[in-house]
């Protein structure tokens, strides 16, 4: 850091050389993943096919927590959860990018960014498949999207982006210490608990307080709210942007100041 133009300069560098071999460590990771799996690409849609049935039979019985508003309750639950799959997916991935990789990184003038391109690549992989089937589902719904549909896609991606900046700040911690692995088996049921995935809250009841204080919330009601109804907040979703862009870069930034005492921190 005592020559921080040169320090920026060369991250940037890096990022530049660095997309060949995203694509190469992308291609093997989509491999690894569905190789040996009997249904293949399609375990992508599984947790959402399944959320969109339980919402159905939820509907049917007039379950009293179905109440989503204007939108279908199989549409709420289905993008709420392919938004917080794809988060956390992006989270769990880009927070290994150091300890994953710490053979590669250590032996070889591999560039983080690498890592972190490929993590990144893999969740966009698995959020597209994910949103094929929620377009096919509101097609059997008879349920068409607003026509800010591309806004909602853009605020879909904030939430995954979310989880990436995120991670890629996390990866360092990850890689010295196991701590963050055990906060990682309950750190997804807080969210579910904090976050609208399936329910609508009451306006100014206490769900709807618990909500109003994680800021995951507020990118997931935007987004949906885009996608289906045409009524998202504008200012936040610009707001978002600017925020995000500078969590990121300012992620990615830390983490490779940090990479050298992580990887000897690591590997003692």
């Amino acid at each position: 850091m005592r020559h921080p133009r040169r320090f920026v300069r060369e991250a940037f560098a890096d990022l530049r050389a660095s997309l060949p071999i995203a694509r190469s460590l992308l291609a093997q990771r989509l491999r690894q993943r569905y190789r040996h799996s009997s249904l293949g690409f399609l375990w992508a849609i599984v947790p959402a096919a399944f959320v969109s049935v339980v919402m159905t039979i939820g509907r049917k019985a007039r379950f009293p927590l179905m109440d989503t508003g204007p939108i279908p309750p199989q549409v709420y639950g289905l993008y709420g959860i392919v938004m917080m799959q794809s988060f956390l997916e992006a989270l769990n991935a880009e927070r290994m990018a150091i300890s994953g990789n710490r053979q590669l990184l250590s032996r070889q003038r591999i560039p983080l960014e690498g890592m972190i391109l490929a993590g990144a690549g893999e969740m966009l992989v698995s959020l597209s498949m994910k949103l094929v089937a929620v377009g096919f589902v509101c097609l059997l719904l008879s349920a068409p999207p607003a026509p800010t549909l591309p806004l909602g896609l853009l605020a879909i991606a904030q939430v995954a982006v979310l989880g990436v900046a995120l991670g890629v700040a996390m990866a360092p911690w990850n890689a010295m210490s196991r701590d963050l692995d055990h906060v990682m088996l309950f750190l997804p049921w807080v969210l579910f608990a904090t976050t609208p995935i399936f329910i609508r809250p009451q306006h100014g009841s206490g769900l709807a307080r618990v909500f109003a204080l994680n800021p995951l919330a507020w990118l997931v009601d935007n987004a949906r709210a885009y996608a289906c109804t045409g009524r998202g907040s504008l200012s936040l979703l610009l707001g978002a942007t600017a925020a995000l862009t500078l969590l990121l870069g300012g992620a990615w930034l830390l983490t490779r100041l940090c990479l050298p005492y992580a990887l000897e921190r690591s590997t003692d």
